[in-house]
């Protein structure tokens, strides 16, 4: 119809993320069909929409495209999520209050949705000094301490942020491996012990002195950089910093990746033949049974 592809409709879902957004691109894509099929069905008029509303439509959807881009960069399962939370909610409060500051339409309501979407992520963001928070974003060879500096965070907040990665350091740090004894080394079953003890340390984590001032000191990584690869490549350089890389940047930004796992837990897990339908008809009859239940 008018010309436009063939889609269906989306509908907004309270419970999912992004819906809302969805349903008004989708919408406003169609448009065109959307206001014929309302003028040609009189049943359907009443539903038509003025030029007006599809501008606010347009208005609202500008709005909800900040949260699209930062719940999807935050959902994401195919590289670490945490390192970019700070600067996800720096990037969204700055967003909607530039939208704020710009919005010209004649609506206060929306000006009042965006100084309330803000509230939001401000009350959050009272946490971003919590250590993990810290460890991850420092973590991340292309932001270090760099991120905080150059969108000009206080210098106690700066602080703060280092001192809690310092100490996630310290826990992580290993002392170096023992000075050999001067005395002959005694034998055990065919070997020395200093071999069974040099075994036994060969896979512990041995930290440089100056591993942190090395690290902080370098440049930071490209904008580019997958931050996994570099580490793999980096981890002879820096052994602790990479031994809290592997646990730190493993911790997901939210839980929707974990979420999905366990949706698609179906598709790995097939019923026996026949148990899907009677596991149907159980699930009906005991619909059934609640719906003729008084209430």
């Amino acid at each position: 119809m008018a010309g436009v592809p063939s889609k269906e409709l989306i509908v907004d879902v309270r419970t999912r993320w992004n819906s809302t957004h969805d349903m008004i691109e989708r919408a406003l894509e169609l448009r065109e069909p959307l206001d014929s099929m309302t003028t040609l069905d009189l049943e359907l008029g009443k539903y038509r929409l003025a030029a007006e509303e599809w501008q606010l439509l347009q208005s609202i959807l500008q709005l909800l495209e900040a949260f699209k881009l930062c719940t999807t960069h935050l959902c994401a399962a195919s590289h670490p999520t945490l390192t970019i939370a700070v600067p996800v909610y720096n990037f969204l409060i700055d967003r909607l209050e530039d939208y704020r500051d710009t919005y010209e339409g004649p609506l206060d309501a929306i000006k009042a949705a965006t100084d309330a979407a803000i509230d939001k992520p401000k009350a959050r963001y009272s946490k971003a000094g919590v250590e993990v928070y810290a460890v991850a974003t420092i973590l991340d060879p292309r932001y270090k301490l760099n991120y905080y500096r150059a969108h000009e965070w206080e210098a106690e907040w700066v602080e703060e942020a280092l001192d809690g990665f310092k100490n996630a350091f310290a826990r992580y740090r290993c002392s170096p491996a023992p000075r050999a004894r001067e005395q002959a080394p005694m034998k055990w079953g065919g070997g020395s012990l200093e071999e069974l003890v040099e075994s036994s340390l060969k896979h512990r984590c041995v930290a440089k002195p100056d591993e942190l001032k090395q690290y902080l000191d370098a440049p930071s990584a490209s904008p580019g950089t997958d931050v996994l690869q570099w580490w793999k490549a980096n981890a002879a350089s820096y052994p602790c910093l990479a031994a809290m890389a592997r646990d730190y940047l493993a911790i997901p930004a939210t839980g929707a990746p974990v979420e999905r796992v366990f949706s698609g837990g179906t598709d790995l897990v097939r019923p026996k033949r026949g148990a899907l339908n009677e596991r149907s008809i159980e699930l009906t009859m005991r619909l059934k049974n609640w719906l003729e239940q008084p209430h």
